[in-house]
C-alpha cells in the first residue's frame, strides 16, 4: 500500500549497558546510533523499520574477565505502532552479531581468502522498543522516547557474555535525508532518491621504524592511498577522519609479514578508530594486503607500504572494513559487490584496483563505527550508463548530435506492435513499428498493443534493478500532469551487463481522449540512475531531454488515413487530419509568431496536399516534392490552440490500391522553436477497409464522449456500429443509412452534451459538417458522397473530442437521458 508519509530518524546511542543483569550488574560505556523509518499508509496504519543498529566499546566486564573492544550490528526488523493509553509505542525483534577482541583472541581468526579474515560473531536475540511524542516542529512528527535495547546471547562464540541492556530516556534524534517532514537536504541538482547523509569513520595509522635514528618509518604511502580512498568513497557520501600517524619502534615489525603479530603491537584507545599497519613487506601471499572484514569494529587492516603501483590498495581494504567482499565470493557477513569495481581483487600492491564504485556498493556499507552527520550529500557513483538508442548509429553520445538522413521521433529503440511480437528491422536498420489499434474487431473491445523497448549497456558495469518507463504525451502539450500520462514500467529481468541488449515490452491500450497524432516517451529507470521528474516539462523540453539524456527515447504514433476509391469520382478527397497545435499557457512564455514547414516527398499518388486553418482563415497549398515555410500569424499568444486540417487529394489514375503510402511532414514553428513530430502519413486501401477503419475511428470518438458524459444515447450509436462491425459491412451504403436515420438525434445528443463547451463545439466547426451531410441527404446524392460527408463529421468528432479533454478534462459535464 502506498505511503503518504515517511520519517527517517537517526538515532544516536550513548550510555551504559548493563551486563548479565541478573548475575553481575555491571555497566560499561558504549555509543552507537539507529535508523528508524517510519512509513504511514493510506489505511491510516504506521509501519516503523528497524534500518540500522550499530554500537562499540572499549569493552564491557563480564564472568571476571574483560570482551575487550566490543561492538553489534543488528539485522532489519520492522513491526508496526500502536495506540496504547500511554502514547504511541512500539516492539521491533530481531537479531544481533556481536563481536569482541577476547572471542578472536581465544578462537583466531577465519581466512576466507587470501587476503580477507573475519572474527566469528556471537549472535544475540534483539528486542528494541519505546514510545513515541507527536510533535509538530522542524524536529519531526515523531519524537522518541524511553528506548529499551535488549540483547541475549543465543549461539556462537565464547559466550563470555550472556545478555546486554541499554535504556535511554531521551535520545538525541535528527531526522534523515528522505524524510517528508522537516527541511532536509534539498541539494540542486540531485535526484531526491540519491541524496543521503553523510558518514565518517575513523581511521588509525600505524607505522614502524627500526630504531629512533630511522629516518624512513613506514607509512610514507599514506597521504596517496588516503586521497584515492577519499575520492573514490566520497562517490558514497563516506569521509574519514585519519588520526596522526602512531610509529613504533620494532625492526622485526617494520618487515614482518606476521598478520597476528602485526595486528597485536596496537591497539587504538578510540573505540571507534579502525587501525591500519603499514609494513616493509610486499606480502605477496596476500596478495598486498589483508583486512579483518566484516562490519566490526576490529576490522583492522595490514597493508604493504611498497604500494606505489596501487594507489587503490587501501580503498580496496576499506570496502571490506565498510562490509563488502569480492565479487563473485559470498563471505558471511559481507555484501557480494559489484565487479569491476574498487572491490575487484588486483591480487598484488603493484596492479591497480579499479576506481569505480557503484551505487550498489554504495547503499550496502555498513560498519558500527560509521559515524553520521546531519549533513546531506549527493551519491556521485560510477554508472553502467544504459542507452535506449535514437537510431541505430546512435553511440549513447550526450548530446546527442544527430546524423545525417536520422531523426528522434521515428527510428528509435522504442516502437509499436500490435501484437506481443517483437518483429524485425526495416531496410533502414530501425525497428519494424505498426501503429496503435484501439478497438479489436467488435468495435467494442479495447485491443491491447505492445510497447517494445531494447536497451543497451555502454560502460562494463552490472544494470541492477531496471525497468523502463512509457509515457505518453500530444505533441506542442504544456507541462503539468494533465498533459503527461504513464502507460506503465516494463521490468529488465535479472542483470545487464556490457556488450547484451534485452528487449522489453509492456501491454497497454489506448487510453480514452488520446488524439490520433501522440509520442511515446519511454526512460530506463534504475536506482543507480533514476529517471527525473518531467510533469513539468513541456514538448519542446521532453523533446530537448531526449537528445541531452541517453536514458531516453521518442516514438510518434503516426497517423494512418484510409483512401477510397469510389470508381466513377475523378478526385477524392484522400484525408481529413484534424491536428491542434497546442501553445501553452505556461510562464515566461510570450506572444510569438506561429509558421508552418511543410515537406511532401515527390510521388504519383498524391496531386496535392492543403493544409486548412479554419479559425485563421488561412489555407497551404503543398505539392509533391516541395519543401514549403508559410507564416500562418504574426500574433500567437501562449494559451491558444490552433486546429489546421490536413486534405490531401489523389492522382486516381495513379493509384495502385493497398501498395500506396505517402509520408507528409508537418512541423510547427512558434517564435524560434521548432516542434517536430506532426507528420502523418496516407495510405491507399479498399472501401470495406476504409469502412472498417471509420468505425473504429467513430467506436473511439463516443467511448471518450462517454467517458466524459457518462452512459448516454451515444451507447445505442456505438451499439448499432457495433452490429455492422460484426455482420462484416462491405460497403457503404449500410453505413450512410444508418447515419441519414440518426444524424438528428445525433446533432441534438450531441448540443446536449456541449451546453458547457460551445467554444470546442465551434473550434471543431461541427455546424458545416451536419450541413454537409444533410445536403447529402436531401439533394440524395450518391453513397460515395454521402460518405464523404460522414468521414468529414467523424473527422471533426475527433477534433471536439480533443478539444474536450484539452479544455474540460476536469470539468463534469451534464448527461443525456437514457437510451
Amino acid at each position: 500500500m502506498k505511503a503518504t508519509f515517511k520519517e527517517n530518524i537517526l538515532v544516536k546511542l550513548q550510555g551504559n549497558l548493563q551486563v548479565n543483569s541478573e548475575e553481575e550488574g555491571k555497566r560499561n560505556f558504549i555509543e552507537g546510533e539507529m535508523k528508524l523509518q517510519i512509513v504511514e499508509k493510506h489505511d491510516k496504519s504506521v509501519c516503523i523499520k528497524l534500518a540500522k543498529l550499530g554500537w562499540y566499546g572499549l569493552g564491557v566486564a563480564s564472568k571476571g574477565k574483560n570482551t575487550g573492544k566490543i561492538s553489534g550490528m543488528a539485522h532489519f526488523g520492522k513491526s508496526t505502532i500502536k495506540r496504547e493509553k500511554e502514547g504511541l509505542s512500539f516492539t521491533i525483534q530481531t537479531t544481533s552479531d556481536i563481536v569482541y577482541k577476547a572471542i578472536e583472541d581465544e578462537l583466531g581468526v577465519n581466512w576466507i581468502s587470501d587476503h580477507v579474515t573475519t572474527v566469528e560473531s556471537e549472535i544475540f536475540e534483539t528486542i528494541v522498543s519505546g514510545k513515541f511524542d507527536v510533535s509538530s516542529d522542524n524536529e519531526g512528527k515523531y519524537q522518541l522516547r524511553d528506548l529499551t535495547i535488549t540483547m541475549r546471547y543465543k549461539n556462537g562464540g565464547i559466550r563470555l557474555v550472556d545478555s546486554l541492556y541499554l535504556y535511554q530516556k531521551r535520545p538525541s534524534t535528527f531526522l534523515l535525508a528522505g524524510s517528508t517532514f522537516g527541511d532536509i537536504g534539498n541539494i540542486g541538482n540531485c535526484h531526491p532518491d540519491l541524496e543521503v547523509n553523510e558518514r565518517t569513520l575513523t581511521i588509525q595509522p600505524v607505522g614502524y621504524r627500526s630504531s629512533t635514528a630511522d629516518t624512513s618509518p613506514t607509512g610514507q604511502s599514506l597521504a596517496v592511498q588516503m586521497a584515492s580512498a577519499t575520492n573514490i568513497w566520497g562517490k558514497c557520501c563516506i569521509n574519514f577522519n585519519v588520526l596522526p600517524i602512531h610509529i613504533i619502534t620494532d625492526a622485526t615489525l617494520k618487515t614482518s609479514s606476521n598478520i597476528t603479530n602485526i595486528r597485536a603491537s596496537y591497539a587504538s584507545p578510540n573505540a571507534n578508530a579502525i587501525e591500519v599497519f603499514f609494513v616493509d613487506n610486499n606480502l605477496p601471499s596476500i596478495g598486498g594486503g589483508v583486512a579483518n572484514a566484516c562490519n566490526s569494529i576490529l576490522g583492522n587492516v595490514v597493508m604493504s607500504d611498497n604500494n606505489a603501483g596501487n594507489p587503490q590498495l587501501l580503498s580496496h581494504e576499506l570496502g571490506h572494513i565498510l562490509g563488502l567482499g569480492h565479487p563473485g565470493a559470498t563471505f558471511t557477513g559481507c555484501t557480494e559487490p559489484d565487479d569491476n569495481t574498487v572491490m575487484t581483487p588486483s591480487n598484488s600492491p603493484n596492479n591497480p584496483n579499479s576506481t569505480n564504485n557503484t551505487h550498489w556498493n554504495c547503499i550496502n556499507v555498513a560498519n558500527p563505527a560509521l559515524s553520521t552527520s546531519t549533513n546531506t550529500c549527493c551519491l556521485m557513483h560510477d554508472i553502467p550508463d544504459t542507452v535506449l538508442k535514437d537510431f541505430p548509429e546512435d553511440t549513447g553520445t550526450e548530446s546527442n548530435p544527430g546524423f545525417p538522413g536520422r531523426n528522434f521521433y521515428s527510428m528509435s529503440n522504442v516502437w509499436n506492435r500490435q501484437a506481443n511480437a517483437a518483429g524485425g528491422l526495416n531496410a533502414d536498420g530501425t525497428p519494424d513499428h505498426e501503429n496503435p489499434a484501439k478497438f479489436e474487431m467488435d468495435g467494442v473491445t479495447l485491443h491491447t498493443n505492445y510497447l517494445f523497448a531494447k536497451v543497451d549497456v555502454l560502460e562494463n558495469l552490472r544494470v541492477r534493478d531496471a525497468e523502463v518507463r512509457f509515457y505518453l504525451k500530444h505533441p506542442g502539450a504544456g507541462g503539468g500532469a494533465a498533459n503527461l500520462q504513464l502507460l506503465g514500467a516494463a521490468p529488465i529481468t535479472g542483470t545487464l551487463t556490457p556488450g547484451t541488449t534485452q528487449t522489453v515490452s509492456l501491454p497497454w491500450t489506448v487510453p480514452n481522449g488520446s488524439p490520433t497524432h501522440s509520442c511515446v516517451f519511454a526512460v530506463v529507470h534504475t536506482p543507480a540512475e533514476p529517471s527525473e521528474d518531467i510533469t513539468a516539462l513541456n514538448w519542446n523540453q521532453t523533446e530537448q531531454l531526449v537528445r541531452d539524456d541517453n536514458d531516453w527515447a521518442q516514438r510518434n504514433l503516426t497517423i494512418e488515413s484510409t483512401l477510397m476509391n469510389f470508381g466513377n469520382i475523378a478526385e477524392e478527397q484522400l484525408s481529413f487530419q484534424p491536428i491542434i497545435i497546442d501553445y501553452p499557457d505556461e510562464k515566461g512564455l510570450k506572444t510569438v509568431p506561429l509558421q508552418i514547414e511543410a515537406t511532401i516527398a515527390e510521388n504519383k499518388a498524391i496531386d496535392a496536399v492543403e493544409l486548412v486553418f479554419p479559425s485563421m482563415d488561412k489555407c497551404i497549398m503543398v505539392k509533391p516534392g516541395e519543401n514549403l515555410t508559410v507564416e500562418i500569424t504574426d500574433s500567437l499568444r501562449p494559451g491558444t490552440k490552433v486546429l489546421m486540417i490536413a486534405r490531401a487529394k489523389m492522382n486516381k489514375a495513379s493509384v495502385d490500391i493497398g501498395n500506396v503510402q505517402e509520408a507528409v511532414g508537418i512541423t510547427p514553428i512558434l517564435g524560434d522553436t521548432k516542434i517536430v513530430g506532426y507528420g502523418f502519413s496516407l495510405k491507399t486501401g479498399k472501401n470495406s477497409n476504409a469502412i472498417s477503419q471509420l468505425i473504429d475511428r467513430i467506436q473511439g470518438a463516443f467511448a471518450d464522449f462517454g467517458e466524459i458524459a457518462g452512459p448516454s444515447n451515444w451507447d445505442c450509436l456505438c451499439k448499432e456500429l457495433q452490429e455492422i462491425r460484426r455482420n462484416g459491412c462491405s460497403s457503404s451504403t449500410t453505413l450512410t443509412m444508418l447515419f441519414r436515420d440518426k444524424v438528428d438525434s445525433l446533432k441534438k445528443l450531441q448540443e446536449t452534451l456541449l451546453k458547457n463547451a460551445e467554444e470546442a463545439y465551434l473550434f471543431a466547426d461541427m455546424d458545416y459538417a451536419y450541413e454537409k451531410l444533410y445536403r447529402t441527404i436531401e439533394n440524395q446524392e450518391s453513397d460515395a458522397h454521402s460518405f464523404d460527408a460522414i468521414r468529414d463529421l467523424i473527422n471533426r468528432f475527433e477534433t471536439l473530442n480533443w478539444c474536450l479533454y484539452l479544455s474540460y478534462r476536469e470539468t463534469p459535464l451534464l448527461q443525456d437521458e437514457a437510451c
